[in-house]
């Protein structure tokens, strides 16, 4: 999930070039576009990757309400933009309140996503305090290759990320 604008463009134009005859771009109509209970996505790929897929789906996949609901969304494409923009402001907001959080937060990756992955110090008894003592869910991610003491924070409301962030503080 990226949050740069004309990455559908350029995604798409990978495809409508035929360059990469082999891509396939998706893009999920989850948390910008606010439909991630309905579990709809797009996808896009030259001709003869469209007719392979059309062979090996299951007929009817897509129910009608689904599809309606998924036209709708997409007719209002401006909403999109506005959310994604709050997702980029509030993400380089929490960014920039963790960065003050020095030193139990060791490093924040570079996110073009709705999350940060961020390395602290105890990572796994943050979480757990964040979910005990403040109902905050924090993904723990130290079992991945690489994330030693990582979390993956997601971008929410001002509201939540406030949240968040306050809770952060009383755990360090």
């Amino acid at each position: 999930f990226m949050l740069k604008s004309g990455v559908e463009a350029s995604c798409m134009q990978l495809v409508s070039e035929g360059k990469y005859p082999n891509v396939v771009v998706s893009q999920t109509l989850s948390k910008a576009w606010g439909l991630a209970g309905a579990r709809l996505g797009l996808g896009f790929a030259c001709n003869d990757i469209v007719t392979i897929i059309d062979k090996l789906k299951a007929p009817f996949n897509l129910s009608v309400l689904a599809e309606r609901v998924a036209i709708q969304a997409l007719r209002n494409a401006s909403v999109v933009k506005q959310r994604v923009q709050l997702v980029l402001k509030e993400r380089e907001r929490v960014k920039n309140e963790m960065l003050k959080m020095k030193p139990q937060v060791k490093s924040i990756y570079n996110s073009d996503a709705n999350f940060l992955l961020v390395q602290i110090e105890q990572a796994e008894a943050v979480c757990a305090a964040l979910a005990q003592r403040f109902n905050v869910l924090v993904r723990p991610r130290c079992s991945m290759l690489l994330c030693e003491n990582c979390v993956r924070i997601t971008i929410g409301t001002p509201g939540e990320n406030d949240a968040l962030l306050n809770a952060l503080r009383k755990c360090f």
